[in-house]
């Protein structure tokens, strides 16, 4: 088998033209409702009408203040907005869910040629609808409702509102609940009370984005924390991503109130307030828990290869990183404005400690391959204790919002290192999984990757409970425990939603393979057992399911270590005979990491795991790119056609061109009954190799291109066909990957990204006799990136002379890009393209694709 790496090859050709737009279809929602319908709705206007009537007796005499009405629709209402506003209502959010099954309740109607309209069968999109309303503008809903149901409500002025009612699955006014419930911020109240019993608390409080009129929101929300006893310490407005909010803080018997007794948070007038989305806890953005005490650690004074002189490329926020341990020495420089390293002892310098030491070495990835550049980190986290136990936490400070104090930091390095291209973000708010709409702070780094043109390489979160399986641990083989512990983790998909910032759209979304390069070489502590066996699944630490709009979100794994869970003790019955508890052991398995030294060692290390180290592979992996695209644009000719400042977007499309599944996690899950669908929650678009990543090989041929493509235009390009594949019967895989930086539109947040793209070429069938192969096509297109690989095993057509592959990437405009502050006619988006062409036989790919590009073959040393 062919080992040697060759440099990626060149598209030479492009062409131009308009694009067109996917047809969509003539689909809409019913307006006639079902029998069940009927009753869910009559019901639900029903418990509204008496919330209306009680809100207005409980009212001063002629004032009707507004509150915030939330329609939970199933499926989306085109220009509804129009409808609400007509009647009085204030327009605040739209956000997206997941897409559903059509059920006898919800469904579209179509109509076929010369036919009425029928039942579709296509999928149902979720959509919530936040408005602001007075009383009376509520009470007309209810009549038009009523007048719907008796047969008066006149179709032609009432089509959005007969679409609404056969598609409602819930109508309610957003509560002093659902701004606490939300991001568990009573949880983060309740553990600083335990430590500190009367110490005031703080909390972040997200206001509903009003545009110009923040102002007045501003002064509503002041008086009613003044009014709980409290203050504001701080207010944020940024139009540019939404969001207007507030860092308060309040007495502590005020927040034991609202943890004791729920059912009295209308008492509190800052818990109340109607200008208020949600809170969250101030500090609640943090690095994960590394470890438990006591482990036995080894010392390593490995030694990396000498430094180039260029100047950084890849960044890192977290936190104080022991910058003299023996495997980070001259490697690493700490931009620390703050001064926080003369607050933070050397034994809390961990978890900045690890990501460095990972983006540095790599633990077993390429170690041929050695970053030539320092890396930059930014401090952003300090130690804090968080339990009466001792433990201690690395945190965002508390006395700032989070948004803002990221959002400086990464000012800070792009003008201190304008080299920087990408960022390594492995840190995450508990508190606010991924819900529908993209997160304020995951909202910032995508507004900043489109205007700065940068790459944030972001951890999924790592999901710490207990796995929960649905038999005794100890009836169960290796394998049969391995099946349950996957089972587990699907069953519990609800609760393992990514967190922000991993809910950003531009960011690369990273999850932990549970691999390592540990190897066989270690013992378990007694009591511990491995969930997963194999290191070609997930991690059971992972968080999954889909991103924003149901697209694949963790994008990509990379290796997280292989993670020890404790077993029940023997003899134990019931539910507990069924539960496996993490273990926060640093010994093997995982990866070999930098840690602090025991009196004041710098040459100790142990062994971590989760998605903080896999994030931090995967942003070597992309410095790895960027350094390499450099040192070929300085040798090869070919190369100048790429325009540098755009190598970012293609780092993004490197790292998930080399993920695969791989037959071991597709025969488990065919075996298991499981489906395609439930492998991407898994797995997302399969597990990084970086090899492929990074290079070529005799039989196997990766041809890139980048650019700026504009809107509605789409690019074409020529993949030259190797002739030796004429007729071969040899297993082949043909991969195609996409991906772009999207302009976005806080302000439309149900579309969001003003544009879409796609690569198209890459199919079934075709001279290539493919068959379409792990992710699903559509699912495949729903975010930033596309990644699609199909494999053949049927005699290919024969390639004549001059015969190529058409492959093309088309941009078009989204709803979200109307109401967006963007050139439409100035508008460029950037995207990197990659397409691979490999089979398992020893047969001259590259030397043939390169000669029919015209490139000259590099010279073998």
């Amino acid at each position: 088998m062919p080992d040697e790496r060759l440099p990626y090859l060149v598209f030479r050709n492009l062409t131009r033209s308009p694009a067109r737009g996917a047809g969509g279809g003539n689909k809409r929602p019913p307006r006639e409702l079902s029998t069940a319908q009927r009753a869910s709705v009559a019901t639900k206007m029903q418990r509204l009408e008496e919330v209306t009537n009680a809100w207005l007796q409980a009212s001063p005499a002629g004032m009707s203040p507004e509150r915030v009405l939330v329609f939970e629709v199933a499926h989306h209402i085109k220009d509804f907005r129009e409808s609400v506003e007509r009647i009085g209502m204030s327009w605040l959010f739209e956000s997206a869910g997941e897409e559903r099954e059509p059920s006898d309740q919800f469904y579209l109607e179509k109509k076929s040629t010369g036919s009425p309209w029928t039942t579709s069968d296509s999928p149902l999109t979720e959509h919530y609808y936040f408005t602001s309303t007075n009383a009376r503008a509520v009470q007309d809903v209810i009549a038009r409702w009523h007048d719907h149901a008796r047969g008066r409500l006149r179709p032609r002025l009432n089509t959005k509102w007969m679409e609404l009612f056969a598609m409602l699955k819930d109508v309610r006014y957003w509560s002093a609940r659902d701004r606490l419930s939300h991001s568990y911020v009573l949880e983060n109240w309740a553990s600083r009370l335990e430590l500190s019993p009367q110490e005031p608390v703080r909390a972040e409080a997200e206001l509903w984005w009003r545009g110009d009129r923040h102002q007045d929101a501003a002064s509503r929300f002041e008086a009613s924390v003044v009014a709980s006893g409290g203050n504001v310490l701080q207010f944020s407005v940024r139009p540019e991503i939404a969001y207007h909010a507030a860092l308060i803080e309040l007495p502590a018997d005020t927040a034991r109130l609202a943890i004791d007794h729920q059912d009295r948070l209308s008492e509190v007038a800052a818990l109340a307030c109607e200008d208020v989305l949600l809170f969250q806890g101030a500090g609640q953005t943090a690095a994960p828990r590394i470890a438990e005490s006591g482990e036995t650690l080894r010392r390593d004074r490995s030694t990396t290869t000498p430094l180039r002189s260029g100047s950084p490329v890849a960044a890192a926020l977290d936190g104080y990183p022991l910058a003299n341990h023996a495997l980070l020495t001259e490697r690493i420089d700490v931009l620390d404005p703050d001064n926080l390293g003369e607050l933070i002892d050397p034994e809390y310098r961990l978890h900045g400690t690890e990501v460095a030491s990972v983006m540095v070495c790599g633990e077993g990835v390429l170690p041929g391959e050695t970053l030539q550049n320092r890396i930059v980190i930014h401090p952003v986290l300090a130690p804090k204790v968080e339990a009466l136990d001792g433990t201690v936490r690395e945190r965002l400070p508390d006395d700032q919002l989070s948004v803002d104090y990221i959002h400086r930091a990464i000012v800070n390095v792009l003008d201190a290192y304008p080299s920087v291209r990408v960022f390594n973000i492995s840190i995450g708010d508990e508190g606010r999984h991924f819900l529908k709409a993209v997160s304020p702070l995951a909202r910032l780094l995508d507004w900043i990757s489109w205007e700065r043109g940068v790459l944030f390489v972001v951890s999924a979160g790592n999901y710490t409970k207990d796995l929960e399986l649905d038999d005794d641990i100890s009836a169960l083989d290796a394998s049969g425990l391995q099946a349950k512990s996957i089972k587990s983790m699907l069953d519990t998909v609800w609760d393992r939603q990514v967190l922000s910032p991993a809910d950003s759209v531009n960011a690369l979304t990273v999850g932990a393979a549970n691999s390592d390069g540990s190897g066989d070489s270690f013992n378990l502590a007694s009591g511990l057992v491995l969930p997963i066996q194999s290191m070609h699944m997930a991690s059971p630490l992972n968080r999954i399911g889909w991103g924003f709009k149901g697209s694949i979100s963790p994008e990509v794994l990379f290796p997280g270590g292989r993670q020890p869970y404790r077993a029940p003790l023997p003899g134990i019955a019931g539910d507990a005979a069924k539960r496996l508890t993490l273990s926060r052991s640093r010994a093997q398995p995982g990866l070999r990491v930098a840690t602090p030294g025991r009196q004041g060692l710098t040459d100790e290390i142990a062994w971590g795991r989760g998605t903080s180290l896999a994030a931090a592979l995967a942003t070597r992996l992309a410095a790895l790119v960027l350094e390499k695209m450099a040192e070929l644009r300085a040798t090869r000719s070919e190369f100048a056609q790429l325009d540098a400042r755009l190598d970012f977007v293609l780092a993004k499309c490197m790292l998930i061109h080399g993920a695969r599944w791989g037959s071991t996690v597709t025969d488990h899950f065919d075996d298991a009954g499981l489906s395609k669908a439930d492998l991407a929650r898994l797995m997302g678009f399969g597990i990084a190799n970086p090899e492929t990543s990074i290079g070529c090989l005799s039989n196997r041929a990766t041809v890139i291109a980048s650019g700026e493509i504009g809107v509605n235009e789409q690019h074409d390009f020529e993949f030259p066909l190797p002739p030796c594949l004429s007729g071969a019967t040899a297993t082949r895989e043909v991969v195609a990957s996409l991906a772009w930086m999207a302009p976005t539109n806080p302000n439309f947040p149900s579309q969001y990204s003003c544009v879409r793209c796609e690569v198209i070429g890459v199919k079934r069938g075709t001279e290539f006799q493919l068959e379409e192969d792990e992710v699903q096509y559509k699912k495949s297109k729903l975010g930033t990136t596309q990644h699609r690989v199909l494999r053949g095993f049927r005699p290919t057509s024969v390639f004549d002379d001059g015969k190529s592959l058409r492959i093309r990437v088309k941009c078009l405009e989204t709803p979200a890009l109307a109401g967006a502050a963007l050139d439409l006619e100035e508008l460029a988006v950037p995207y990197g393209l990659a397409v691979t062409i490999s089979t398992e036989a020893d047969l001259p790919i590259y030397t043939e694709i390169a000669s029919r590009l015209g490139v000259a073959l590099p010279v073998r040393r």
